[in-house]
């Protein structure tokens, strides 16, 4: 899927929607540089001293919080309808004990400005640092 640098707001009905039925895909990679997704339900897309922001809410616990702490950035990836199963699948396992990205044919892809990945098959990808 071929994408290109939007303004954070163009998409923001879809952003919005998705999330608010099924998800969209946090991604990170760990330690060792494996890439792994998380199915996220919430998130908060704002501005904050004139500055884009995209809040998330990790608990401790997760595997991911302890990606994200490695990177210091992630992705917030916008899934069409038919990756529905796959955003299931990455909200109910953990990246501790399972590939996500292979077991759910994902492809990651570089991030511009971020260590962690997009992920191909998303619509949207939005780029963040902590």
């Amino acid at each position: 899927m071929a994408k290109s640098e939007v303004s954070y707001t163009a998409y923001f009905d879809r952003y919005c929607r998705t999330l608010g039925s099924g998800g969209s895909l946090l991604a990170s990679v760990d330690a060792d540089g494996r890439p792994n997704a998380m199915t996220i339900g919430w998130a908060l897309l704002g501005v904050v001293w004139r500055r884009p922001i995209c809040t998330v809410f990790v608990r401790p616990s997760r595997y991911t919080y302890g990606c994200i702490e490695a990177t210091g950035d992630f992705t917030v990836n916008v899934p069409p309808p038919e990756l529905a199963e796959q955003v299931l699948f990455c909200g109910t396992e953990s990246g501790r004990d399972r590939d996500k990205f292979a077991e759910c044919e994902l492809t990651p892809t570089p991030g511009r400005r971020v260590q962690s990945p997009g992920i191909e098959e998303c619509w949207i990808t939005h780029e963040c640092v902590v």
